[in-house]
């Protein structure tokens, strides 16, 4: 066998070398798509809506508006104008935000005329020939009236007719919180179709939640907008004192949508004295709604609950034997919202309590309370 010389090896390694560098596949380090908004300005007429999306990202996105009643925005990104004004729609991955400037501006009147065009010019302008002059001998024409052709008018689509309506949202029933709010906005069905009369509102517990409709306000005090589709909503807020259920229902002649939204109460935090028998006092009396006095307090000190300016109604147990001054209602405009109270007939004293004049008191007849409800001016109603 013949021995392999040095210079044989350094022709191998070349040609090895050469061999790896054609069939070497290139390393290319692919970056990350930036996450971004498909826009950051927008600018949109009042009633029009417009898409938001945050493009290159698959985590969950939090949308929200920093004006909700010049522009809002769905969960889904979907972004409508309300009123004449400017807001911005941030866009919330985690903990980074991504944010879009809109400006809503007032509907635009349709122009009264289109701009004419301008007439072309003539054909021996344009060529730049001399115009031929006209023949000394007149050329007979023949007395005929040229025969008008009739303009054909298009075909007009008939508008389909109204079936139901519906809300955008496609909501039934909902939970409101304290500060939490929705919007009803009614729909036809076909979208083609229109809302030929005004929309009426009925609302089964007008002091269950807050609302406004549209824009002006009807002989029943509610509000709502001349059947324009864009402002046929009502805007549904769960605010301090608010609490129960209410039935919201919009009609078209005979046609409705209803959506119930419940407000759950904000139960008022009691302290109580150690043996649990004197109420001293309500640690939440800003924010509670209802109130629930245990049955083994038998004193309602002073100040302890009339700061709860909150609560409409108020049922006193049977253990209670006194109600000590200003122990439901606060002076110098500190009062509860009472509508109704109950007092039992185990109740033998009670001192000051500047109630609401329309607080009506509810007990047994020929009790401590009726007559001290009557020394007072306050409604009594045996119960």
């Amino acid at each position: 066998m013949k021995k392999v010389t040095n210079q044989t090896r350094i022709i191998m390694s070349i040609l090895l070398i050469a061999a790896l560098a054609v069939t070497a596949v290139p390393i290319h380090s692919l970056a990350k798509a930036k996450v971004k908004l498909n826009k950051t300005k927008l600018s949109m007429n009042v009633g029009k809506t417009a898409s938001l999306k945050l493009k290159n990202n698959k985590k969950k996105v939090k949308w929200s508006s920093s004006n909700k009643k010049v522009a809002k925005v769905s969960a889904k990104g979907k972004v409508k104008g309300l009123k004449k004004g400017k807001a911005t729609i941030t866009a919330k991955v985690g903990k980074k935000k991504y944010k879009c400037k809109v400006t809503v501006k007032a509907r635009k009147e349709a122009e009264a005329t289109k701009k004419s065009s301008p007439m072309p010019k003539s054909t021996a302008a344009a060529t730049n020939k001399p115009v031929p002059k006209p023949t000394e001998i007149p050329i007979a024409t023949p007395d005929i009236t040229p025969t008008a052709t009739p303009t054909q008018r298009p075909t007009e689509t008939p508008v389909p007719k109204l079936e139901y309506i519906y809300f955008e949202e496609q909501i039934e029933d909902v939970e409101l919180k304290l500060g939490e709010e929705i919007y009803l906005t009614v729909k036809p069905y076909p979208k083609e179709a229109e809302i030929p009369t005004k929309i009426r509102w009925e609302v089964s517990d007008p002091d269950a939640v807050g609302f406004w409709f549209g824009e002006t306000q009807d002989e029943y005090g509610f509000k709502h907008h001349n059947g324009a589709l864009d402002w046929c909503e009502a805007w549904v807020k769960a605010e301090l004192g608010d609490y129960g259920t209410a039935t919201f229902t919009a009609w078209v002649d005979d046609l409705s949508v209803s959506c119930k939204v419940t407000v759950p109460p904000i139960e008022a935090e009691l302290e109580l004295s150690e043996d649990g028998t004197v109420l001293k006092d309500c640690k939440n009396a800003n924010s509670a709604t209802v109130i629930n006095i245990p049955n083994t307090v038998t004193r309602i000190a002073g100040g302890s609950i009339g700061s709860c300016v909150r609560v409409k109604s108020l049922e006193i147990p049977s253990s209670v034997t006194t109600i000590s001054y200003c122990a439901l209602a606060m002076k110098y405009g500190l009062s509860m919202s009472l509508k109704s109270l109950y007092i039992p007939s185990s109740v033998t004293k009670i001192e000051e309590q500047p109630l609401p004049e329309s607080c009506i008191i509810y007990g047994e007849s020929g009790s401590y309370a009726e007559q001290w409800a009557k020394e007072n001016s306050y409604t009594f109603v045996v119960r």
